[in-house]
């Protein structure tokens, strides 16, 4: 298989391609910006376990960065990552104390909050 689409349960479009040559690894395109696109790589580890790894990619810059959440965003790399647009470093910080914080925005949410705010200032330019 080398791409597969679908709406899931929730009504939410994903899209999945296979870009590995060795046909192990799933990658779902989480986020597809001008600027940005984040994916999120699905593989088998072990005897019948399965793992995951996340991957921004800016278009404009042509450089990406593996993010692993350890212990929820990695917001150095992040911020660094987002350096060409000095208000995100303040994002961060507001993000601290923010509604962003509540229970129910989960990981993914808030990265995706994080990479809509980089795209909108992206597109003021």
């Amino acid at each position: 298989m080398k791409e597969l689409s679908f709406v899931d349960f929730v009504g939410k479009k994903r899209y999945f391609l296979n870009r590995s040559e060795n046909k192990k690894t799933l990658q779902e395109r989480l986020f597809n910006g001008n600027t940005i696109e984040w994916f999120r790589d699905y593989y088998a580890s072990g005897p019948g376990g399965e793992g995951a790894a996340d991957f921004l990619f800016n278009k404009v810059a042509k450089k990406g960065i593996g993010v692993a959440y350890f212990t929820g965003l990695p917001k150095k790399k992040l911020i660094e990552f987002f350096s060409d647009e000095p208000e995100m470093q303040s994002f961060f910080q507001e993000a601290k104390t923010s509604s962003l914080r509540q229970a129910e925005n989960n990981v993914d949410t808030v990265m995706e909050l994080l990479l809509e705010k980089y795209e909108s200032l992206k597109s003021r330019k």
